[in-house]
């Protein structure tokens, strides 16, 4: 996603407000490309979000099929239904985890926390520093930040704000 020329002008402040970054703005150290590593990099400290999409079929690679095989058929029924009607991807939104965390509730063979572990992580990842600087919210794991703006800056984007 292309930045805007405000978003732009927030990138480049960030990027001059780093001490080690702002030495690659110009003269002989310039180096655009390492700012750019350096702002696709995770957030430092992490700042949690969702994830904008998740493939409907990873679910079914982080799940506990002893919690699957424990559950009630009635279950089961709402993870069918959840795959017809997101056949392919989905956004893991706050509903989304909860109609999750409802559907694998209780012990579930000794593996229903961990499925619901398991899917939380699949929901989350954290946010690269340029990513960071847009985003709102709280950030950590029990209140994922939300992404204003999702992507990464290449070499031709950090020189864009110098040249």
């Amino acid at each position: 996603m292309a930045l805007t020329p405000a978003q732009a002008a927030t990138l480049k402040a960030a990027i001059n407000a780093d001490p080690t970054l702002a030495a690659m703005t110009s003269g002989p150290g310039t180096d655009f490309n390492a700012i750019a590593v350096a702002m696709n990099a995770a957030s430092n400290p992490a700042f949690i979000v969702r994830k904008s999409s998740v493939q409907t079929d990873q679910v079914g690679k982080v799940v506990s099929y002893a919690a699957i095989g424990a559950m009630t058929s009635a279950n089961t029924a709402r993870i069918s239904l959840f795959y017809d009607m997101n056949p392919t991807a989905f956004f893991p939104s706050a509903d989304i985890e909860a109609f999750f965390a409802d559907t694998f509730s209780g012990a579930l063979a000794g593996a229903g926390q961990a499925t619901r572990d398991a899917l939380v992580a699949l929901w989350r990842r954290t946010a690269t520093r340029c990513e960071r600087l847009f985003a709102t919210g709280t950030g950590d794991n029990a209140n994922p930040g939300t992404l204003v703006w999702e992507g990464s800056v290449s070499l031709n984007d950090v020189a864009a704000l110098y040249l």
